[in-house]
């Protein structure tokens, strides 16, 4: 592989991933990386190869060499990192000093708290990091890993961008709410994503810590929270009374996918994005609960955000908790419950005066009358 113009580049982005590459052509690439002695940017994705721990060992030495570099992205998938390999890698990126974002995705690498260990004890050396984003899911972390993480994090003052992924690890909820504890100390945070799908809040106490980190992250920006699965839908509730705290709150992403939130759930969510004055863009899935007719109620809150001009909602997977349940006290049939709630969604949908685009993707939940809400849905959007 012979890259002459490499000595010259300054942005390199490379997406390899589901090839054919091995030991030797990663080792290649990481010796020609090393000569490009202005390159400041390094995007790499290296999954789905035939990569072994031993060549991305090699490559990230190569690189390592590259001090000058402010920015790298590397993505590896199913190699096996953990225990020697793990402290020889982190010990060469810590030669990264000039590093101001960094960017890691190691899902199923087998990664343990030992490794995390590690992965902080560099982190301690980039000392210019503003922008950090982990990827461990499908590991083996544990409490003891996240804590370690969370304490060096804590240290990291000037990162104003937060990216955590860690989802499908054998996590505590009690450890990840010491994370978000450290979490709270970061002054500068403006944008913040979490993924803990599938991780359950054990007691009141600890979701009321999860309650207090976005109490206090008040410069928040931009949000990104995605947790499925929940059992306890207090967490829910208590967790969106926290956001109205959230003032500088721009734009806004919450994956609440297969959950049992239900009506009164999510009327509660919408009192609390009702007080956010700066929020533009909205995205909530919610596919797959109990919700009914509280989106309705939902709706006529966020008329209150006045900077809002786009909604992205997807509410698929609802209708089946309206259909099973004996409504025959509040409407006639199902088929009159679709052209009411009909009717009043698309009123409602009018009512913003400022909304650029609106997504209302309601899959299976008007099923009978599709074809009236959508033509109703266009006569709007002409106007």
């Amino acid at each position: 592989m012979a890259l002459p113009l490499f000595n010259v580049l300054r942005s390199v982005t490379l997406n390899f991933n589901k090839n054919q590459i091995k030991d030797s052509g990663i080792k290649t690439l990481g010796f020609q990386i090393s000569k490009c002695y202005e390159l400041k940017e390094l995007k790499l994705k290296l999954e789905g190869n035939k990569i072994t721990e031993l060549g991305c060992l090699k490559f990230v030495e190569n690189i390592s060499k590259c001090t000058q570099l402010q920015e790298i992205f590397l993505s590896f998938r199913e190699i096996n990192l953990s225990g020697e390999t793990s402290d020889q890698i982190f010990k060469h990126l810590e030669k990264l000093i000039n590093l101001q974002t960094l960017s890691l995705i190691l899902i199923e690498c087998i990664i343990k708290d030992i490794d995390v260990q590690k992965l902080a004890n560099c982190l301690k050396y980039l000392t210019f990091l503003t922008s950090l984003n982990l990827n461990l899911s499908q590991n083996l972390i544990t409490s003891e890993g996240i804590l370690a993480l969370g304490e060096v994090i804590s240290q990291q003052q000037i990162i104003n961008q937060l990216k955590l992924y860690l989802c499908n690890n054998p996590i505590t909820a009690e450890s990840l709410n010491e994370l978000y504890k450290k979490i709270c100390s970061l002054k500068n945070l403006e944008k913040l994503i979490i993924d803990q799908s599938k991780i359950q809040f054990a007691s009141d106490q600890e979701i009321q810590i999860f309650q207090e980190t976005l109490s206090n992250t008040n410069k928040i920006q931009y949000l990104y929270i995605k947790i499925t699965g929940l059992e306890n839908r207090s967490t829910f509730i208590n967790m969106m009374k926290s956001l109205q705290n959230c003032q500088c709150l721009d734009h806004a992403e919450f994956i609440f996918s297969d959950n049992k939130i239900q009506d009164e759930d999510l009327i509660i969510f919408g009192e609390s994005l009702s007080k956010l004055q700066s929020l533009s863009s909205l995205t909530l899935m919610i596919d797959n609960n109990k919700i009914q007719t509280g989106i309705l109620e939902f709706l006529t809150l966020l008329h209150y955000c006045g900077k809002l001009s786009e909604i992205t909602l997807d509410l698929s997977q609802n209708i089946k908790f309206i259909s099973n349940q004996n409504i025959k006290n509040q409407f006639y049939s199902f088929n009159r419950l679709s052209q009411d709630t009909i009717y009043k969604l698309s009123k409602s949908i009018r009512k913003f005066q400022k909304i650029l685009s609106v997504f209302i993707l309601i899959q299976q939940i008007f099923i009978y009358q599709q074809c009236d809400f959508q033509k109703c849905f266009q006569n709007y959007t002409k106007k």
